[in-house]
């Protein structure tokens, strides 16, 4: 059992190291091929590795889930300045709404389950007062919706933030079978996943989330959607108040800071 639990920390703390090395190598020419062996990496990484229990049974997702029902976990494996490892787990049939990752590079690992992703790009990039703006008006809306007890468009003279123009990327499954998906600052940053199934994802998210450095995390509803060739419309709109994530202990090998 030793020897096991030695392994997988060892396996862990692999990825651990090359996601500290990514972060030299982004301004040194070589990132593409650090981030190719952190997906080699991650692939060979199994639910009993992050002390992860068996996976239930398969079940079909539910046609409506209750609020208690509609609950996505999380477990934060290591997580610094520079990059987070976490563990999201899905019921079958919870949904996380489209949002973005500005700036930012997400490897994406599932360990079981079903999960169905539909992603984007905007058509011309946003500049660093864009997301300012946006997450400006994302929070004022938060607030109205708070202060009022409902959505901010009920709000009277509430004015929704400019529709953005975004082009359909994919639309794919991802299964334990299917390699590490890497999301990128240009390639399917605006996503959003459905659980086929009850699914257990491993993230490798460089940088973290950090509204202070202008990586707020934003959500996005389809404003006109066309035949899914030409663009759609994207609008910014607070948080989901359906959406619950709440955390959970690790129970995986603990792990040093990387080399």
């Amino acid at each position: 059992m030793q020897s096991e639990a030695s392994g997988s920390a060892a396996r862990l703390q692999a990825i651990l190291d090359s996601a500290a090395q990514a972060v030299v190598a982004r301004e040194e020419g070589v990132y593409a091929g650090i981030i190719d062996t952190l997906k080699s990496l991650m692939d060979a990484v199994h639910p009993k590795h992050l002390g992860l229990p068996p996976p239930p049974p398969p079940q079909p997702p539910a046609e409506s889930l209750s609020t208690e029902q509609n609950v996505i976990h999380s477990q934060i494996v290591y997580e610094c300045a520079d990059f987070e490892l976490c563990i999201f787990l899905f019921p079958a049939g919870t949904r996380l709404p489209l949002h973005d990752h500005p700036g930012m590079t997400v490897l994406t690992k599932v360990l079981y389950g079903t999960l169905s992703m539909r992603s984007f790009d905007w058509e011309q990039p946003l500049e660093p007062s864009d997301l300012a703006a946006m997450t400006a008006e994302q929070q004022r809306q938060e607030r109205e919706r708070k202060a009022h007890g409902t959505r901010s468009e009920a709000v009277p003279g509430h004015v929704l933030p400019r529709p953005r123009v975004a082009c359909r990327r994919a639309d794919t499954v991802l299964t334990p079978e299917a390699p590490t998906f890497c999301l990128r600052p240009d390639f399917a940053n605006i996503h959003s996943f459905e659980a086929q199934s009850a699914c257990a994802v491993l993230d490798l998210i460089m940088p973290p989330y950090d509204d202070g450095a202008g990586r707020a995390c934003h959500y996005f509803t389809v404003a006109d959607e066309s035949d899914g060739i030409r663009p759609l419309l994207a609008v910014a709109e607070p948080e989901p108040g359906s959406l619950t994530i709440r955390g959970l202990p690790y129970l995986g090998p603990k792990l040093r800071p990387p080399n």
